[in-house]
């Protein structure tokens, strides 16, 4: 089973709880002083990545320390697929 991690990147302010918590998923942008979504694709402000399931324990951790609550982890629902 995948799930999709959502990563609202805009609302995003810095604190680098998720890269704390999930470097294999998230970097902060030396540029911006943002977090980043690995390998993510990005669609009107929202990126995006899918992942096995049982890798996405990290993220799943991410999204509860995240202070603005601009990560989320979902299941993939397989009948849009």
């Amino acid at each position: 089973m995948s799930v999709i991690i959502f990563h609202r990147r805009n609302k995003c302010i810095g604190c680098h709880y998720c890269v704390d918590v999930a470097p294999d998923f998230f970097y902060m942008d030396e540029q911006d002083g943002k977090a980043s979504l690995i390998d993510s694709t990005e669609k009107k402000g929202i990126f995006t990545i899918k992942v096995l399931n049982q890798l996405a324990e990290n993220a799943k951790q991410a999204q509860s320390v995240c202070p603005m609550k601009i990560i989320e982890v979902r299941p993939l629902n397989l009948s849009s697929t």
